[in-house]
Parts: C-alpha cells; structure tokens; sequence
C-alpha cells in the first residue's frame, strides 16, 4: 500500500493538512481536467540516491492561472484519498512558491521542491487549486516507467491501484485507425482481442491482472501492428511494489 508521508517530501511538509474534497473535484482529476487555458507542469531537476533509493526532485511551473493568488497544492497517492499538502502561490515566471518574494519586506521566494520516491509505473500527481475550488490544474509525472519502443511504437503500463491491482495500458505511435492485436496474458490465462488505433494513434485500456486462486504473478501485454510488435511485462500481487 502507498502511504502518503513515505512516498513525498515537500520544502514544507503539511502531511496532518487537509481540506474536504467532493466527488467531483476527483472526476476532474482522474480526466485531467483543467480550467480552460491552464497548465501545470513538472520538471525534473534531479535524481540522488538515498539509503538505496532513488529520490527524484521537481519544480512545479503553472500557466493560465493568476499569478500572486493564494492556492492549494494537493497530492493524490494510490489507494489514498487526494490531500492537500501546502499553500501555493505563483510568482511572476510561473514557479509554484510557498512564499512570494518580497524584497520591501525583505521576505525570500520559496519554491516548492517536491521530492519523490515510486516503484516501477506509479504515477505521482499534483493538483493546483484556488481556495473555492473553481480553478484547477493537474500534472503528473511516472518517475520510473514500464515501458517498451520498436520501429517507432511504444507501449507503456501505469500502475492505476495498489501493487498493480489494476493498471493502464496506453500505445502510441501507430497509424490513425490502424488495426491492433492486443494480447493479454497474466500467469496461465490470457487472450488475444483485434481492435483499432484511435484518429490520432493511440490505444488506452484499464486491466485487472489477477488470477483466481493466486495471490501474485506477472502480466504481459504485446500490441502488433503490421509495422510493429511491441511488450511490456508487469508483475502484481503480494511483494509486487518495489521502491526503486
């Protein structure tokens, strides 16, 4: 089970904050749904190893929001409802900041630098928010993908529950409407589906790799294509989640 406090450090750790969510802002999250015209993106500024794990630093950058207004950034780990962690504001270049810079007062800008640890295909996701909740940002980032590329295809496994319960399977690089062969297999069943690439290539499912009778296991998933075969395996169940 992911915990909140063990997988994320923040300049400022908020971890006993929280405010009340409702079902909706969830929907949004879980669709990406932006306010019209705005964006928050992670940047990744470093990798370190601690204690045999590797943490992964970012910056947080917002556009199409207000700048200098108060916000409240959240974060939404696996098997966990969303938290929110600190105040936020946006300084002039788009950094996401605890504290503005003030220099009449001589108060120093804060940046937020989040520090992550993750197993392989977790994703960590941030939201922005004003206080009432009617702008709205989200971002996430895979600091160490499941993923596989050949002849310009790539397919990709993102861990969607617990211990990989459930995962998301998402394919690019193929031709608009092209036909795909899916092939599912996890331990001793599995299948083939014949489906279509999207208008702009892509493919997307939600699958439930478990087996009945077994508590763990590895999963594959093979997309071909005429021009490409492309896989990725995955494991799940009991002792699945490994921090890297």
């Amino acid at each position: 089970m992911v915990r909140i406090c063990s997988t994320l450090f923040l300049a400022t750790v908020f971890c006993s904050a929280m405010w009340g969510q409702d079902k909706q802002f969830t929907n949004d999250w879980a669709k990406a749904a932006n306010s019209p015209g705005s964006t928050l993106t992670l940047k990744e500024t470093s990798r370190k190893g601690v204690d045999g794990r590797t943490v992964v630093s970012y910056r947080l950058f917002a556009s199409g929001l207000p700048k200098g207004q108060h916000f409240r950034l959240w974060t939404w780990n696996l098997g966990s409802e969303p938290q929110a962690v600190t105040d936020a504001f946006i300084n002039p270049d788009g950094l996401i900041v605890n504290v503005l810079g003030d220099a009449t007062r001589k108060v120093s800008e804060d940046p937020i630098d989040v520090r992550a640890i993750a197993g392989r295909g977790e994703p960590k996701r941030f939201a922005l928010t004003s206080d009432d909740q009617t702008l709205q940002a989200f971002a996430e980032a895979v600091p160490f993908p499941i993923e596989k590329s050949a002849n310009g295809c790539r397919l990709s496994v993102e861990m969607s529950a617990p211990n990989y319960a459930g995962v998301i399977v998402r394919g690019s690089g193929f031709q608009p409407g092209e036909s795909l062969t899916v092939e599912l297999a996890s331990g001793p069943e599995g299948g083939k589906q014949q489906t279509t690439a999207t208008p702009t290539g892509t493919y997307t499912a939600v699958i439930f790799p478990a087996v009945k009778g077994q508590k763990s296991g590895k999963a594959s998933v093979t997309i071909t294509t005429p021009k490409c075969s492309v896989a990725v395996q995955f494991p799940w169940g009991d002792g699945s989640y490994k921090i890297q």
